[in-house]
């Protein structure tokens, strides 16, 4: 058996033309309104870990006028909520556990090879004595 396979010409239509212009005309407007929301050349901000302190003095001064700027916006109430965050008890207890976490976090490895070591004297230990054991029966 011979199968018919006949194969189709491209054709370029107007319906092509149609949807290439939409296409195009689409990626145009998408690189226009992505272009115009660049950040200014004078403020570079870097990337930091958590807790850590920004390195750029532009980054630093940018955020804390931003911070100064929402703060002052605040209700009066909002702005005593914020001064008194430190005294809610949520907040303590956080900040106690996280001091617990890292005070047991130091020597960290260290206590585990320990407890690898006791590990593998007890069932050393326990081998012995079940080999012992089945000697004297």
């Amino acid at each position: 058996m011979v199968k018919n396979t006949r194969v189709k010409k491209y054709h370029f239509s107007f319906q092509t033309v149609i949807r290439l212009t939409i296409f195009l005309l689409f990626i145009y407007f998408i690189i226009t309104q992505i272009s115009k929301q660049k950040l200014p050349v004078d403020m570079t901000f870097n990337s930091t870990i958590l807790g850590e302190k920004t390195s750029s003095p532009s980054a630093q001064l940018f955020l804390k006028n931003t911070f100064d700027i929402v703060y002052d916006k605040l209700p009066p109430k909002s702005q005593e909520t914020i001064n008194n965050l430190d005294n809610n008890p949520l907040i303590t207890t956080i900040q106690e556990k996280l001091d617990y976490v890292k005070k047991e976090s130091l020597n960290f490895p260290q206590k585990q090879i320990n407890e690898i070591k006791k590990s593998i004297i007890n069932s050393i230990y326990k081998n012995i004595m079940e080999s012992i054991n089945t000697e004297k029966q």
